[in-house]
Formats: structure tokens, C-alpha cells, sequence
């Protein structure tokens, strides 16, 4: 009896693991399409010319209005009558996007249309964190500015030494990001 619930438990766990391995497959073929996709559709968009006097913000992968880049978006808003600056904020909740314009600002979802040619032809892309703020791929060419909070005590984004080298995405992120920006 005892054998036969062992290879029961044994068949049990060997089919759980076989599901989490698919998923995990799964997960992991799905998260290689994405970032090959990112990362030719920014290198697509590098064929559009820069528009300096677009300047897209973003703040904390983009779910939010805050830190840094907010401040100085309100501020190019206030001062921006004498210049043909055009600040756009770029967010990754449409509500957020929709409430900035009822507002008075402009701003757009940042996998709308609008928002993925805007930050496709900005000249600047203002982040607080890292590009995920706007849309990973598409600042690709345009000048990019991290308005993190405070001075760099310690190491952020790709330098994160968190961001192990043993994860092959990490590596591969660090290697495109290095060579491209």
C-alpha cells in the first residue's frame, strides 16, 4: 500500500512539475517575443527624425504622476509660451492620461498611437527611474534624461549589481542597452 501511494505522490509531483516547467516555458518564450519585439520596434522607429522640441516624461514605470519629472513637466508647462517646446506626458494608465488632459495637459497612454508616435519623435525623454517609465524601446535615439531623486549613492537601473548577470535577459538587456544608447 505504502508503495503505491508513494508512486501515486511520485506520478503526482512529476505532472505538477511538468505543468510548472510548461508554464514556465511558456513564460519565458513569451518574454523573449516581447523584448525581440521591443527592441526591433525601436530600432524601426530609429528611421523617424528626433523632434527636439518634443519632450516626453514619464515617472515610475509609468503608472504614476509624481517624483521629478512631474515638477519639471509642470514646469516646461508654466514657462513654455516663448519656446515651441512640446511637453507630453507619456503614462502607462489611461486613466492617469486621461485625467493630466482634463487638466489642461497633454498627455497619452503610452501603447496608444499617439503616445507610441510621440515617444518614437521625441528629441527628450525625461524619466525617474528607467526607460519602462516611458516605453522601454522607443526613447531609441532621443536625448534621455533620469531625473532620479538624489545624487547616485547607489547603483540604479542596469547597474543594479541585483540585476544578476546570471539571468540571461539582464545580460542580453545590459549588452543592447550598452550598444545602443
Amino acid at each position: 500500500f505504502t508503495s503505491k501511494l508513494l508512486s501515486h505522490k511520485i506520478k503526482t509531483d512529476s505532472v505538477l512539475d511538468f505543468i510548472l516547467y510548461q508554464d514556465n516555458l511558456v513564460l519565458m518564450i513569451s518574454k523573449i517575443l516581447r523584448t525581440g519585439f521591443k527592441i526591433g520596434l525601436g530600432l524601426l522607429c530609429r528611421i523617424f527624425p528626433r523632434n527636439s522640441d518634443i519632450w516626453v516624461f514619464g515617472s515610475s514605470g509609468g503608472d504614476v504622476f509624481w517624483e521629478n519629472p512631474k515638477y519639471f513637466f509642470l514646469y516646461v508647462n508654466h514657462e513654455k509660451q516663448d519656446s515651441d517646446i512640446r511637453p507630453v506626458w507619456i503614462s502607462g494608465s489611461e486613466e492617469m492620461a486621461e485625467k493630466l488632459r482634463e487638466e489642461g495637459y497633454e498627455a497619452y497612454y503610452r501603447n496608444s498611437l499617439k503616445g507610441l508616435w510621440l515617444s518614437s519623435r521625441a528629441g527628450y525623454s525625461f524619466v525617474s527611474h528607467d526607460l519602462e517609465d516611458i516605453n522601454y524601446s522607443l526613447p531609441l535615439g532621443s536625448k534621455i534624461i533620469n531625473l532620479h531623486h538624489g545624487t547616485p549613492l547607489k547603483r540604479i537601473s542596469w547597474l543594479n549589481p541585483s540585476n544578476s548577470d546570471s539571468n540571461p535577459f539582464t545580460l542580453i538587456g545590459k549588452m543592447i542597452y550598452q550598444a545602443l544608447y
